[in-house]
């Protein structure tokens, strides 16, 4: 067997050697670098399968988190209004017996100018107190009660009238031939009794409110 000759050739064969071995190398490389980029894309894909689980339980944990707090809300709202509710009835059962008994002491004491006037001043504070009283129980979905027969709007409106602080700046002009059913006519005289107060409150003092 006979060997080239010469330094060109040993050249030339150590450069395709070292040429073989670094194409070698490469694509050894090569594949690692694809191996390892197959394996980051499989981790890639569950963190992201499981940022995507985690997404959903999250929003899962939130909707359940916000129905409880309305329950709860909910619960404590109804809680309290029965609360109220339960209170205001006693109020209002009192402020009734109340009414009783300074109508019977008018009854007695109407010929004694400066006694009735004290009794009058207490009915007005006691109707205010009356008002206040309803306004709660409306607010706590509680019943104001009704009248068996039905009312004209000029005692309606007289009756609001006479449930707030500055009654005697309010004017009720006239009547007319118009009447209130039994069951609105206490609902009608709260919520009139409502506008004159803030009409009266809110408006220059001493300006008639008609």
């Amino acid at each position: 067997m006979t060997f080239p000759q010469g330094p060109v050739i040993w050249a030339l064969v150590v450069v395709a050697l070292v040429a073989v071995g670094a194409v070698l190398r490469a694509r050894a490389t090569n594949v690692k670098l694809r191996r390892h980029h197959a394996e980051l894309r499989q981790e890639r894909d569950a963190l992201l399968h499981q940022r995507d689980e985690l997404h959903v339980v999250h929003n899962g944990l939130l909707q359940r988190q916000s129905t409880e707090l309305a329950e709860v809300r909910k619960d404590a709202e109804e809680e309290t209004k029965a609360v109220l509710k339960a209170a205001v009835r006693t109020l209002q059962g009192l402020a009734d017996e109340q009414q009783v008994v300074i109508e019977k002491a008018q009854r007695k004491y109407g010929d004694d100018p400066g006694i009735l006037a004290d009794l009058m001043a207490m009915d007005h504070a006691n109707s205010q107190f009356g008002r206040r009283a309803q306004g709660i129980a409306v607010l706590c979905g509680g019943w104001l009660g009704r009248r068996e027969t039905v009312a004209s709007v000029f005692d309606v409106a007289r009756s609001a009238q006479g449930r707030i602080r500055h009654f005697d700046r309010v004017r009720v002009n006239g009547q007319v031939n118009f009447s209130v059913v039994s069951r609105a006519v206490e609902p009608v005289a709260v919520v009139l009794a409502e506008l004159l107060a803030n009409a009266t409150n809110y408006s220059a003092p001493g300006t008639p409110v008609e």
